[in-house]
């Protein structure tokens, strides 16, 4: 017979290479897991040194899961002290309370979701409406009298309308486009059309400006049907209307909701005009400047942001000049500041930010959604270890399903709170 002792000193080694075993196989999966973030991690920051990108608000169930999450590691971290006091009812109870943290935490995360898609931020799209944009081939006419919008507010003779004439026109809008996404051609029913509200199809290269109508289910102007592109143009006007994105891509106010950025500057925005904001220029900035200037019939030169006139260094506090820089840039020289002029964008830049697709929303999704998915595997894991404590499995001398399991949901706890972080405050 074997002695009793080597065979209880036998099984202690074993149970100790199991919970080795098992606990490396969790920190695998964090380290996996934590390779996978940091790579779309760096892939964020490098898109985000890139051209154009928008800087977007999180929606409030954002803030509401990041607690959820942290009360979640709160009550598991609980349930395993008690599972090692071998307090069975207070062990069931915060496991219990742990699994509806995580539930909530999903649920709420789902509903970030939806207010970001509400919002315009769709998983890949632009950032501003790319076709059918207020004002670029038609826009609305209210008793035959033009409707303005200057990216906040429809407006007549300056008026601001008020937002019940502004459901009224989303109302109008409607009958066009529907709640499709994809144009029906030839295929129109507009009630009250001109009574008050009428669509303007403004003058464009060979096109001349003209009233549309509606005849016989089919889009007219100037006598002429609409062709299968020009009805394509209409459904995307009507459809930004409707759907209060008639320039942005995005809903909201500019500045509070979302803003955009362009070779990371914010930009400023203003009667549908986006502007470089005007800034005092930092010392490395001011060291670049080298340029000769001309200001009363007298030849300056500008070295590395010192103003010299003759070989001679001038007294710069009395000096006051514009210098256009080789990039199209124009700052401004007075009493010592040097001082960059808020700047409209020029044509090409203005092409290439409504060309421009709205990365920022597309990273939100990969982040969330990977973390959420990656959750809902650990919901697994806790409805199992839930199971298994009615059944008395864990003690103090057995807590390895709750240790494995708190590794996993504690490094998922702290990972949301990171992304939290990034996209929040480095978005």
């Amino acid at each position: 017979m074997g002695n009793p002792e080597d065979e209880h000193s036998g099984k202690e080694l074993e149970n100790h290479k199991h919970k080795k075993v098992v606990k490396g196989i969790a920190w695998y999966m964090v380290i996996a897991s934590v390779l996978l973030f940091a790579g779309w991690v760096s892939a964020f920051i490098v898109s985000k040194m890139d051209k154009a990108w928008v800087v977007i608000e999180l929606p409030k169930p954002f803030y509401i899961s990041t607690l959820l999450i942290i009360l979640s590691s709160i009550t598991l971290y609980l349930a395993l002290r008690f599972a090692k006091q071998n307090k069975q009812g207070m062990l069931k109870g915060f496991l219990i309370l742990t699994m509806l943290f995580g539930v909530s935490f999903a649920y709420v995360q789902y509903k970030g979701w939806e207010k970001l898609y509400s919002q315009g931020n769709v998983v890949t799209g632009n950032i501003f409406y790319t076709y059918g944009a207020y004002g670029t081939d038609f826009i609305l006419l209210k008793d035959e009298e033009k409707i303005d919008f200057n990216g906040k507010d429809y407006l007549v003779g300056g008026e601001v309308l008020s937002e019940m004439e502004v459901q009224e026109i989303r109302a109008f809008a409607y009958q066009i486009c529907g709640d499709r996404r994809k144009e029906k051609l030839d295929n129109y029913t507009v009630d009250n059309y001109n009574n008050p509200y009428s669509i303007l199809r403004l003058h464009k290269d060979s096109l001349k400006e003209g009233i549309v109508d509606f005849k016989e289910k089919k889009a007219v102007v100037n006598g002429e049907v609409f062709l299968a592109s020009a009805q394509k143009d209409l459904f995307r006007f009507a459809f930004g209307v409707y759907n209060q994105t008639p320039l942005f891509a995005l809903k909201g106010e500019y500045g509070l909701d979302f803003t955009v950025r362009l070779n990371n500057e914010t930009l400023e925005y203003e009667n549908n005009k986006l502007y470089f904001p005007a800034h005092d220029l930092t010392p490395g900035e001011v060291a670049n400047i080298n340029k000769k200037v001309f200001e009363g019939g007298q030849e300056y030169e500008i070295k590395k942001g010192e103003i010299y006139v003759n070989g001679e260094l001038l007294d710069q506090v009395s000096f006051e000049t514009n210098v256009m820089l080789n990039d199209g840039i124009e700052i401004h020289y007075k009493n010592g500041k040097w001082t960059r002029l808020r700047e409209e964008l020029n044509n090409a830049q203005n092409n290439e930010m409504r060309q421009a697709g709205n990365i920022a929303s597309s990273y939100i999704y990969v982040f969330t959604g990977m973390h959420v998915l990656h959750v809902l595997v650990a919901l697994i894991l806790l409805f199992v270890i839930i199971k298994r404590s009615f059944k008395g499995y864990y003690t103090e001398k057995n807590q390895l399903g709750i240790q494995v399991t708190s590794i996993i949901w504690h490094f998922l706890g702290v990972l949301w709170l990171s992304l939290f972080l990034l996209l929040q405050y480095f978005h």
